[in-house]
């Protein structure tokens, strides 16, 4: 299946925590598991074969743990919820499902779901929480994901000026960066406005073109005036920390996880935040943060006055803390 940690309570079964970690779901399997580990709950380690491999099976049914923590790469489709029911089955655990992003049913997939069931639903928006409990599910539970306060820091006038010398960024221009899949659902439009507005604005988008239908939107926004690394760069801190300004100008619902990383990477290298309320963040920024403006016509991100009055407590999101949250909720009335 990918990865399978376990230990006497708990065994975590996903596909996700494999390099390259450029992906929001990937950094959040992956951190997780650092995490689980750090809690001395067990050792990591490395399954290459599929849900239904014969070494998959063995461990699912010889290991000891009272709970199956199962984080599926696809989230909570019709298929994840199926091959829930196929490990409670092979292994008699309790199995806690971990969503990204929500997903669409048909009425006779709503009615199997709510039969088969997992232990515990974990969600990162109160809406999806409210949609799942809608169809008739059980035990859905919200849970934030976090930030690595040890990578993502915030740095000195001085070494942003290095760091822009180190990207090609020109020192003098105001950077409003986006890490992301690149595909129309995410909004880039909105940022048009931005590059028109004048020389000294910068956009710079971080993603993958490994498709065509990428590169040649790539190509178009490039002729508009954005800004593009394609390449994965492992110390992705670096452009947070030489930036000016993160941009999240994504709505629609299936073209980003419900809890940006991204977002709070930003927030933790002391940059402030443009967004959308989607997913998950109008939930999590539900008062006036100065670090934070939810904007929604395109002009605001030119007209906005950003200050250090009342940030947003991006210390409460450390990976330590929300997962050991997560564990107190799995353990939480039993």
């Amino acid at each position: 299946m990918g990865a399978l940690t376990q230990n006497k309570k708990i065994l975590f079964l996903s596909d996700l925590p494999l390099p390259p970690f450029d992906e929001g779901a990937k950094v959040a399997a992956k951190n997780l598991c650092e995490q689980l580990k750090v809690a001395k709950l067990g050792n990591f380690e490395q399954i290459n074969g599929g849900l239904c491999s014969l070494s998959t099976i063995g461990r699912l049914i010889g290991c000891k743990a009272g709970h199956v923590l199962y984080f599926p790469s696809q989230s909570i489709t019709f298929n994840s919820f199926l091959r829930a029911k196929l490990i409670n089955l092979v292994s008699r655990k309790k199995i806690i499902l971990i969503s990204c992003q929500p997903r669409a049913y048909k009425p006779w997939q709503k009615r199997i779901i709510c039969k088969i069931q997992p232990y515990k639903i974990f969600v990162q928006s109160k809406e999806l929480k409210e949609s799942l409990e809608k169809i008739g599910l059980k035990n859905v539970l919200i849970n934030a994901w976090g930030v690595d306060l040890e990578k993502f820091f915030p740095v000195g006038q001085e070494k942003k000026n290095l760091l822009r010398k180190k990207y090609n960024i020109p020192a003098n221009q105001k950077v409003y960066l986006h890490f992301g899949h690149l595909n129309k659902d995410r909004n880039f439009d909105e940022l048009e406005m931005v590059v028109k507005a004048g020389p000294n604005n910068y956009v710079l988008i971080v993603c993958s073109t490994t498709t065509d239908q990428k590169r040649e939107l790539k190509e178009k926004l490039e002729k508009k005036g954005f800004h593009f690394i394609v390449e994965f760069v492992e110390n992705n801190q670096e452009l947070y920390q030489l930036a000016d300004y993160y941009i999240f100008p994504t709505i629609n619902k299936t073209s980003a996880i419900e809890f940006p990383l991204s977002v709070f990477e930003a927030l933790a290298c002391g940059i402030p935040v443009f967004h959308k309320n989607f997913g998950a963040l109008k939930d999590v920024f539900d008062q006036d943060y100065s670090n934070l403006h939810y904007y929604v016509k395109p002009e605001e991100l030119l007209n906005v006055n950003f200050s250090c009055r009342h940030n947003f407590p991006i210390y409460d999101y450390s990976w330590k803390k929300v997962t050991v949250d997560l564990l107190k909720k799995i353990k939480d009335k039993e």
